[in-house]
């Protein structure tokens, strides 16, 4: 304000001056009238001065007002901002600090659980292997020589130490079933299901199992002198200790899954 104030005064100086030194001419009558003219002209023109500057002035100062109506308004909403950021990020902090304590919560829950299922899958396990010992029949040591038992469910049956030679079996069931050390010499098992079951031990002498599912089953120290296996299926069966003398193959499923007769003919070196 002082500097405005500092440039009216020089300008109404230098008019006053201006004015002066054209006062100072001839004192003739045209002179005179040309001097009044200019006068009157200067006086003009520092009247408009005036009010420009005033004008000038008055705007100045009102830009200034809005000016700092702004900066006071920008530092209001700078404060607010910050503030708004503050408590922001405090809440995000705290919503962080939730999150954690619920995923930690939660991955304690998950592996209680966890170890709760595995529990409860042995005692299934547990469970469901009694009530198979339950459903077992005990036929062990049986006498059945040269039995019609064609098509017969044998299935989960204690048939070892029996004797079952000569025993018509076709098409018969007994899977999952204990055979270890009977006898099935001259047994007619053509088509029979003996998936699972165990002949461990057992005395199979020129037994007939064509087309018999032999599946996972264990014939491990069987005697297998002159069986008939012709398309039988042997899949994952236990054919360790066995003396393969006269066994009859033919689209035989070797326990590594592969065709006796793309292995020249037998399964004996595809166990």
């Amino acid at each position: 304000m002082v500097k405005r104030l500092q440039v009216s005064t020089l300008i109404l100086c230098c008019l006053v001056f201006l004015t002066g030194c054209l006062g100072g001419g001839s004192e003739s009558e045209d002179s005179s009238e040309i001097n009044g003219e200019n006068q009157d002209l200067l006086e003009q023109r520092i009247a408009h001065l005036e009010t420009a500057l005033f004008e000038a002035n008055s705007s100045l100062e009102w830009k200034e007002t809005e000016i700092a109506i702004l900066l006071t308004e920008l530092e209001n909403l700078g404060r607010n901002i910050d503030g708004s950021l503050e408590a922001e990020f405090v809440s995000l902090q705290s919503d962080y600090l939730n999150l954690s304590l619920y995923s930690f919560t939660a991955n304690e829950t998950i592996s209680t659980l966890e170890s709760q299922l595995s529990d409860e899958m042995d005692l299934r396990e547990e469970l469901y292997e009694k009530s198979l010992l339950r459903r077992v029949r005990n036929m062990s040591n049986s006498g059945l020589y040269s039995s019609q038992l064609d098509g017969a469910d044998l299935s989960w049956t204690d048939l070892s130490y029996s004797n079952l030679g000569d025993s018509f079996l076709r098409e018969s069931n007994i899977s999952n079933s204990n055979l270890s050390y009977s006898n099935l010499e001259w047994a007619y098992l053509m088509e029979a299901n003996l998936s699972k079951s165990d002949f461990t031990g057992a005395y199979l002498y020129a037994s007939n199992m064509q087309g018999a599912n032999l599946e996972s089953s264990i014939l491990s120290g069987a005697y297998v002198v002159a069986i008939n296996l012709v398309d039988a299926n042997l899949l994952h069966a236990d054919l360790s200790d066995l003396d393969f003398n006269g066994v009859s193959w033919g689209n035989t499923i070797c326990p590594d899954g592969t065709n006796s007769d793309d292995n020249g003919g037998t399964c004996q070196n595809n166990l």
